[in-house]
């Protein structure tokens, strides 16, 4: 029975198990895995496999010695299934740099790149669930390894940003365009398709929005500019003199104020004969004019008067 992928702050940690469950077929592409993944021990004659907790299960291990690692490590395992001698990490750090000289070279040895990246990502990476935000960054150690990182990014094209925390530097991307990079430079396509459907189903819903509240906005102001209208002509009839206005308009602003929620060709109709809806908005302007003449609004600068004074 196949399980879904926790969500949440677990989401890197399954990506992780995904990238360590993954084989690579080239000897040189598991030598820079290998690079990325290790770091020598203080006493120098060992190098441990840097996991993370939650991925330290015995067939895990065995499964990743066995598919993503140089074959002869698996010999050279202590017990623990982490630590082996450093002379095969230093063995895989300088084949993984003499491979990236040549890239910057102009021969190319893109997989290698990426087999390293994969390596110190699993090492020391952060991807945030991409359901709740577009985050990554990955911890990394010592001058040499820093400045092998910002090489790495460049020829691989990933806008990576740096900042120093404690007494590492952080190298992070921010935003769904530079997680997408990152994705496929890793080869986790399966993930980075996922998170292409996410920002074009967010991208969908936000132009639904968007478009919804046009529309909203637009019925409003129409509703509010009727009522404002009916308003008019209910205090015309009411207060205007009588001679102010000829049949016609008192015909129409009679029927306006009746039918309020006509449509002006519907509002024409009921007239006999029927009116056009040009001739129906023109007789609403001029009774709207009519009004403005009748009853000015006051000017904003003039002082209110005072009554009963």
């Amino acid at each position: 029975m196949t399980t879904e992928p926790p969500a949440g702050r677990d989401y890197h940690l399954t990506l992780k198990r995904e990238i360590l469950e993954s084989r690579l077929p080239l000897l040189c592409c598991r030598q820079a895995f290998l690079a990325g993944l290790s770091r020598r021990l203080a006493a120098g004659q060992q190098a441990r496999l840097q996991l993370p907790k939650a991925l330290r299960d015995a067939p895990l291990l065995e499964r990743l010695t066995r598919l993503a690692l140089p074959r002869r490590l698996a010999a050279e395992l202590a017990p623990d299934r982490r630590t082996f001698p450093a002379a095969l990490r230093q063995q895989a750090w300088q084949g993984f740099i003499r491979r990236l000289a040549e890239h910057l070279r102009g021969i190319p040895h893109r997989h290698c790149l990426r087999a390293w990246l994969r390596g110190m990502f699993v090492r020391g990476g952060y991807l945030q669930d991409p359901a709740l935000g577009y985050h990554l960054e990955i911890m990394i150690r010592g001058r040499t390894r820093q400045r092998v990182f910002r090489l790495v990014a460049r020829a691989l094209r990933l806008p990576f940003r740096f900042c120093r925390r404690r007494d590492h530097v952080v190298a992070y991307l921010k935003g769904q365009a530079g997680l997408q990079r990152f994705l496929r430079a890793i080869e986790a396509f399966d993930r980075a398709m996922a998170l292409q459907d996410l920002v074009a189903a967010r991208q969908l819903l936000s132009d639904v929005n968007r478009q919804v509240n046009f529309e909203t906005a637009n019925i409003n102001r129409a509703v509010a500019a009727a009522e404002r209208q009916v308003e008019r002509l209910r205090h015309l009839l009411a207060e205007a003199d009588p001679e102010a206005m000829s049949d016609a308009l008192r015909a129409m602003a009679e029927l306006r104020v009746k039918y309020p929620e006509d449509s002006l060709e519907k509002l024409g109709q009921r007239f006999t004969p029927p009116l056009s809806k040009s001739a129906v908005n023109h007789r609403l302007r001029r009774l709207d004019e009519l009004y403005r003449k009748l009853f000015p609004a006051p000017r904003q600068d003039e002082p209110p008067t005072k009554s009963g004074s």
